[in-house]
């Protein structure tokens, strides 16, 4: 026979914790577009291309380099109008009808230089951009604050380790 020592108890000891970091963003981003209507599809989108155009030759004159501006969003839909159809003076049925085409077209904008914000939307407005959404404040590389957040969050988990370990007369191996 065999002779075995017991096995050591093992207490595990889960706790999740949190870590912040506060910096100032250093980005803006935003989405702008223009949305344009027209009795055909091709109208409609000539007509985009053209504000559009417009749009994008404004934000390079703000100063927002081709790399930070993206297009996020095309689409392209009809418009409909219901339309009553008679048969011998009596109401047959009411039918969608297209009558117009909508082109939306986005882009999303990362904007570096946080100071020119209002003036970039001023000038986008002027050149024909009819929406505009945001801004979210970004850092533009966010690995430094994210390793301090989870450095603090790990500096956290451990101090409440070592608090319900002695609350519980235990000790931390590891």
């Amino acid at each position: 026979t065999q002779a075995s020592a017991p096995a050591a108890a093992t207490t595990l000891l889960s706790l999740n914790a949190e870590g912040r970091s506060f910096r100032k963003p250093d980005l803006a981003v935003f989405s702008a577009g223009v949305t344009s209507q027209g009795k055909t599809a091709a109208a409609a989108l000539a007509a985009n291309s053209a504000d559009m155009n417009r749009v994008m030759a404004a934000l390079k004159a703000a100063g927002i380099a081709d790399c930070d501006i993206q297009t996020s969003n095309l689409s392209i839909n009809p418009v409909y109008r219901q339309q009553v159809v008679r048969k011998d003076g009596q109401l047959e049925e009411t039918v969608p009808t297209i009558v117009a085409y909508q082109v939306n077209n986005q882009l999303t904008v990362r904007q570096r230089k946080l100071a020119d914000y209002g003036k970039v939307l001023d000038t986008l407005v002027n050149a024909g951009a009819n929406q505009v959404n945001g801004p979210s404040f970004e850092l533009d590389d966010s690995d430094g604050a994210l390793d301090e957040a989870r450095t603090a969050a790990m500096g956290t988990a451990r101090q409440r380790a070592e608090l319900y370990a002695k609350a519980a007369g235990l000790k931390i191996k590891r």
